[in-house]
């Protein structure tokens, strides 16, 4: 599956640091809501309140490696897919 998502807050911008945080929430959002999730039904399947899941949507924080391997059993995604989505926002900035 192709994955091109129309990004709503592409008009953020973000310091140095904070780029990559950004593009995983921009990316996160885009698959959840691809998927007809809300934050609720994520934050379920992977056993983490939805205010965490808020937070990474929104940059706030990054994720450890183990929560991206289950964020992304979650959605269906493959890793390779979710980081290439990732770069191509750092990228884009």
């Amino acid at each position: 599956m192709s994955f091109s998502p129309v990004f709503a807050s592409e008009s953020r911008r973000a310091e140095p640091g904070q780029a990559k945080s950004l593009a995983f929430g921009i990316v996160l959002r885009a698959y959840r809501q691809e998927k007809g999730l809300v934050q609720e039904q994520s934050s379920e399947r992977v056993n983490v309140v939805r205010s965490f899941i808020c937070t990474l949507a929104s940059g706030k924080k990054q994720p450890s490696l183990e929560m991206v391997l289950r964020l992304t059993a979650a959605l269906g995604v493959k890793h390779g897919e979710l980081v290439d989505a990732m770069s191509e926002k750092i990228t884009d900035k």
